[in-house]
């Protein structure tokens, strides 16, 4: 991100604006039920006007909308508490030929008309952070031969399929808890040889494990201890299993610095309140005199 800061002084005093403006790294196009404030009011027309690698913001709402990913950007949120996907039919997400890197992160996503999110493309993809229920088929369905699937930090729940279900392709599932899916909780068909799942929780699955899938390294079978799941709320209790038992290694720490946690509000992609927090300044010039401007450069992080 960039800052412009001015410098105002008065009486010994010194008065200093931040004006921030987006990542350098991609634009930044915002999303808004009403289509307000400059954002665009569906998350597909955003998608498109996207250039690769920008951010597609979108702001809390109910988005009773199809979304289709063909290209490598990240689609966020600022929590997954009041921001939901959830069209009347069909696949409530799916990635096309063209998404490799994409990422999404920080939704509730609901297909009451088939699965949560699908890939048949040999695409790689990322899916952080989400809540993937209440699906008629399957939370995550991958079918994308070369392909590979990143999924860390989601919650499969109430699906009436799978939580997960890889036919083919490559999978690394780390920290993710599945819950209460009603034909099973990650299930497999063919995968590649490198494909991983591990320190996940499993409970209450209809098996845990089904086909060619079985436990990793660190996955448990353990009742995460929800505060209250059927009413949203996917918070950990004090003393659930999945505390401090998510993926281990500072690159996947939670935002207080801890280990990552099991679950949405685990890891380094975790909303961990308001942002931007910076975390380095550089200023150009270096020095100035009453009234002048200068410019800074600010590195840090909204997530």
């Amino acid at each position: 991100m960039k800052a412009r800061i001015m410098v105002i002084g008065f009486n010994g005093i010194i008065a200093v604006l931040i004006l921030l403006s987006s990542s350098s790294f991609g634009a930044t196009k915002c999303v808004n039920t009403g289509g307000t404030g400059g954002c665009y009011s569906s998350i597909q027309t955003a998608i498109n006007a996207a250039a690769n690698g920008d951010t597609v913001e979108v702001w809390p709402g109910i988005y009773k909308q199809n979304v289709s990913i063909g290209k490598p950007i990240k689609l966020l949120t600022s929590g997954i508490e009041n921001t939901i996907i959830m069209p009347d039919t069909g696949n409530a997400v799916i990635f096309v030929t063209g998404s490799s890197s994409a990422k999404i992160v920080g939704f509730k996503i609901e297909s009451p008309g088939r699965n949560g999110i699908y890939c048949n493309s040999s695409v790689e993809i990322w899916i952080e952070n989400c809540v993937i229920q209440n699906c008629t088929n399957v939370g995550i369905f991958f079918w994308a031969g070369s392909g590979t699937l990143r999924a860390n930090n989601n919650i499969l729940y109430n699906n009436s399929f799978d939580g997960i279900y890889v036919a083919d392709g490559t999978f690394y599932l780390y920290s993710n808890i599945f819950y209460s899916n009603h034909k099973g909780g990650f299930g497999r068909w063919y995968a590649g040889s490198n494909s991983r799942n591990e320190y996940n929780c499993f409970y209450g699955n209809n098996p845990n494990f089904r086909d060619y899938a079985s436990a990793g390294t660190g996955d448990i079978q353990q009742d995460p201890q929800f505060v209250d799941a059927p009413n949203g709320d996917f918070h950990l209790q004090a003393g659930s299993p999945c505390v401090d038992a998510g993926r281990t290694g500072t690159s996947y720490l939670d935002c207080d610095g801890t280990r990552n946690d099991m679950g949405v509000y685990g890891g380094p992609s975790a909303y961990c309140g308001p942002g931007p927090v910076v975390t380095e300044l550089q200023l150009v010039p270096a020095t100035v005199v009453r009234g002048e401007t200068f410019n800074i450069q600010a590195k840090g992080a909204t997530r």
